[in-house]
């Protein structure tokens, strides 16, 4: 015969948490490594029932948490980065506050507009992160990409004819020998290289590359 034991089991729910209009919520992001901010700007029920939180990126970012002193300095983040227009970062989700995010204060908010795009989560912090690396690249540079991006101009390089807003480029489809010439693309955002060119240090280029393992390197902006 066989002794059965019983055991009970004790499931223990947890109330979630749902935003309110107004609130900051601060969090980490992995990519920057550092702490940036969100804040809801209206919520919307649905049966009697938070449903949709509007959320509003901030250009806020910090080595530690947003502190209830910072939140009257905050303000929008505007997404423009490499080919996007400019406007707010801004989408619905869930209102209910996922793990993570921690709620900094309340204040009135920042901006009116709605939107109607909608996310299953509250995001990864992806979009924020390339947007406050776009926000680094000197501006001159930022505006010459733009310009370059809405062109059909051409150029010369390497001997041959190539659209100026030319994004992704190989040496092994189109050899070169002195970095300096990459310059004629201000959109070049992806360079495969097989071999060391000339003034490759000396172009900028390898400021936001990978380690450069001998002869091969791959540079991805963003």
């Amino acid at each position: 015969m066989y002794c059965l034991r019983l055991r009970r089991l004790v499931l223990i729910f947890v109330n979630p948490l749902y935003a309110d209009a107004g609130d900051v919520y601060c969090v980490y992001n992995i990519r920057l490594k550092q702490y940036t901010a969100c804040q809801v700007t209206r919520v919307e029920e649905h049966g009697g029932k938070k449903a949709y939180a509007t959320l509003l990126a901030l250009d806020w970012q910090g080595n530690k948490p947003l502190g209830a002193a910072e939140l009257a300095d905050l303000k929008p983040l505007y997404k423009d980065f490499m080919y996007w227009e400019r406007g707010l970062h801004m989408y619905k989700a869930s209102a209910v506050v996922p793990t993570g995010y921690v709620r900094v204060g309340n204040t009135a908010p920042l901006v009116g507009e709605d939107t109607q795009r909608y996310a299953s989560f509250w995001g990864d912090g992806y979009d924020v992160y390339r947007q406050l690396r776009w926000q680094q690249i000197p501006e001159k540079q930022r505006k010459a990409f733009k310009k370059a991006a809405k062109s059909k101009k051409t150029v010369m390089f390497a001997g041959r004819e190539y659209g100026i807003s030319k994004q992704n480029l190989s040496d092994v489809w189109d050899d070169f020998e002195d970095a300096m010439e990459l310059k004629a693309f201000p959109c070049l955002s992806s360079l495969f290289l097989t071999k060391w060119h000339k003034n490759l240090y000396d172009s900028g280029l390898t400021k936001t590359s990978t380690a450069l393992p001998r002869l091969s390197s791959k540079r991805t902006i963003l």
